[in-house]
């Protein structure tokens, strides 16, 4: 585990990987001074291009200006810089969502058998409002695939 700080915000302490996608790295974290887990996606800052910066800036304004218990919540963004390294990271700080992804869950449904059909209602369910309240709040995701909807 590496150790995060930043002065303005509480140091954290990131875990193991959780996922890679198209411009970031989302890792387990824990913050040092309460033991809150979390999720971060970073971007380092030194070999990523400009648009996939750009991407997590952009992220992070979105999910900063929404509420909503079916969107994954926002908790923080900073920057981290590794000892005397030039490597530093853009990191957005965001809800751990403990059941993975609906990829993940379909990977649960092969090992177990099938899904209770009351389960997956109340998943497609909660992705509808999900969307129903982006799309209200004039935005549109424009990569709804079951890598991206996570399962809490």
């Amino acid at each position: 585990m590496e150790k995060q700080s930043n002065p303005k915000k509480s140091s954290w302490i990131k875990g193991k990987c959780l996922g890679k996608g198209a411009f970031g790295t989302v890792s387990l974290a824990i913050n040092e001074s309460d033991g809150a887990v979390f999720a971060v996606k970073s971007v380092d800052l030194v070999t990523c291009l400009p648009n996939q910066l750009e991407c997590l800036e952009k992220e992070i304004r979105i999910l900063r200006s929404l509420s909503s218990p079916y969107v994954v919540e926002y908790l923080g963004d900073d920057v981290t810089r590794y000892g005397s390294t030039a490597m530093s990271c853009r990191n957005l700080h965001m809800e751990y969502m403990q059941g993975g992804t609906v990829v993940d869950v379909d990977v649960i449904k092969q090992r177990l058998g099938d899904l209770d059909e009351r389960i997956l209602r109340w998943h497609t369910r909660s992705l509808l409002l999900a969307l129903k309240y982006v799309h209200g709040q004039g935005i549109v995701h424009c990569d709804v695939k079951g890598k991206n909807v996570l399962v809490g």
